[in-house]
């Protein structure tokens, strides 16, 4: 059994405290009910149970090492970028989305290449086909 290099270790951590931050906004949600939105009403609790049940998925399958946890958190992390910037550019409408949009865009870039720089490393990599091809 290969050991697991940090980064990933690292990584599965953080991803699964996305996840938890996913599942918590889905008790904050309720409080926003009675609040005016351009959004509708299932479209919060819907997205952060999509985003909590695959940053979960991507986190167990890192930190076990299965083969398919590789592809799978690499084309969540994409697909997580794309949403992310459509969401920002179609529904946030506020004057305080305008305002911070280029530093969270800018904060968010940054964690997608460094999730695809450490599912791109040699060490995670060999990690993660170890346990593919046993």
């Amino acid at each position: 059994m290969k050991r697991r290099p940090l980064l990933v270790t690292c990584l599965s951590l953080v991803v699964l405290i996305f996840s938890a931050v996913q599942f918590v906004s889905l008790r904050d949600w309720t409080n926003l009910l009675p609040v005016q939105m351009t959004i509708p009403d299932w479209y919060l609790p819907v997205r952060s149970v999509i985003w909590g049940l695959s940053a979960a998925a991507a986190a167990i399958g890192l930190f076990f090492g299965y083969g398919w946890s590789l592809l799978f958190t690499r084309g969540s992390t994409v697909v997580y970028f794309l949403w992310y910037w459509a969401d920002r550019l179609l529904l946030r409408n506020s004057d305080f989305a305008r305002q911070a949009f280029w530093f969270y865009g800018a904060l968010q870039l940054l964690a997608c290449i460094l999730v695809l720089w450490v599912l791109s490393r040699r060490s995670t990599q060999a990690f993660l086909r170890s346990f593919s091809d046993e």
